[in-house]
């Protein structure tokens, strides 16, 4: 009720609409905020605005009808070729967290084979007529982008973060998916992940989820967690979903093993990015995070000033002109650990000295900023203000 009252509050103060609804489309939160306007303030808004929305939601929940049946298909065809396959993030965990279709957009297709079975798993694509697409430089070696004519669009993964693995642009561009003579070197020239996550023990605490009445496997719960903030990492944060996401996977989830996924999140190296996404959920969603643990992500006056500045640039119409300077800020005082801060220091410098889409000056202020704002005297004086 509260909340409702305070969203027709703020309709009141005539709002400018057209660039409200461009930021909730880029944010793919349009099914919430519908729900919200229509439930609190209808008689508040232009008369087109909620028609737009409806129309968005239907041809958001269509496409994810069409990606359903092509799963489903693709799902038997790899049973009947005896390739395990694990379909996460998009449709399962929208039915897994939601219960149904309508309140998450799902844009591809993403499976996950072993590492043994990613080339034939391939093969078996293309011989349901799936085309190969484009490779990212960072994960030429364990991704394939498969596309079918129907517009139906297959992301085949063995890993997910691609720290380990060397980049081969020419191969991929021939066919192959990897570099076998540097098949575990480390590769600091194109990749800014500086964590692995090992999926093979993914597989062995497998969920499901049923959808139309087939048993689907999805990861577990803290899989997904993970699997979310990693995601969200990858995309700094900039459009809201990444948040929401985790907020309603922790409230559908209230069993999560909390003290299991940090010790795995420790044994990674990503336990600031971690914290970081808590901070996002805890203040903007509200999420049920033990309170041990939501005070310690809280305790940082970096990680609370991070989070409020991905707050502001999500919800700006357009992506902000200084995303990059700003993603390089995020991962510079996100590390765990002095070795990997100053490989990462050494990437930003490369990119520096090549003038690789970095605003010098942008990025000089920025850092300055967050210096001030880690350093302990002004630490000190924002746990008393936070405190207060």
């Amino acid at each position: 009720d509260a909340t409702k009252a305070n969203i027709e509050s703020l309709s009141r103060l005539t709002p400018k609409w057209e660039p409200f609804k461009h930021a909730a489309i880029r944010n793919q939160v349009v099914p919430f905020v519908y729900r919200a306007l229509r439930d609190s303030c209808p008689e508040q808004l232009p008369p087109s605005l909620l028609d737009e929305f409806a129309e968005h939601i239907d041809a958001m929940v269509a496409k994810s009808e069409r990606n359903l049946l092509a799963l489903l298909e693709l799902l038997q065809l790899f049973e009947s070729n005896n390739v395990p396959v694990i379909p996460f993030k998009g449709l399962t965990f929208a039915w897994f967290v939601y219960g149904d279709l309508t309140s998450r957009p799902c844009g591809d297709i993403d499976l996950l084979v072993h590492r043994e079975d990613f080339m034939k798993a391939g093969d078996i694509l293309i011989r349901a007529n799936f085309m190969r697409g484009y490779f990212g430089h960072a994960e030429t070696s364990q991704l394939q982008t498969m596309y079918a004519r129907s517009g139906v669009v297959v992301d085949l993964h063995y890993g997910l973060t691609p720290f380990y693995h060397h980049t081969n642009m020419q191969w991929a561009r021939e066919g192959s998916s990897v570099s076998r003579k540097n098949w575990n070197r480390l590769n600091t020239e194109t990749t800014y992940w500086f964590f692995s996550l090992d999926t093979k023990p993914l597989w062995d605490r497998l969920g499901s989820v049923t959808i139309d009445g087939k048993t689907i496997p999805t990861l577990g719960p803290e899989d997904l967690l993970l699997v979310a903030v990693i995601h969200g990492f990858k995309d700094n944060w900039r459009i809201l979903r990444r948040v929401t996401d985790l907020a309603d996977l922790i409230h559908a989830q209230p069993t999560i093993n909390w003290d299991d996924l940090m010790n795995d999140v420790r044994d990674l190296g990503c336990e600031r990015k971690f914290l970081l996404a808590l901070v996002l959920v805890q203040t903007h969603c509200s999420a049920p995070i033990p309170n041990g643990l939501s005070e310690k992500a809280c305790d940082s006056a970096t990680r609370r000033s991070l989070a409020k500045q991905i707050l502001y640039r999500a919800s700006l119409r357009n992506l902000s002109m200084d995303h990059e300077e700003f993603k390089l800020l995020v991962n510079l005082f996100t590390m765990d650990s002095i070795s990997a801060l100053l490989r990462y220091l050494r990437y930003i410098v490369r990119r520096w000295c090549r003038n690789d889409r970095i605003e010098r000056q942008s990025f000089l202020r920025k850092l300055l900023r967050q210096i001030l704002i880690a350093f302990p005297r002004a630490l000190a004086r924002e746990k008393k203000a936070h405190q207060a």
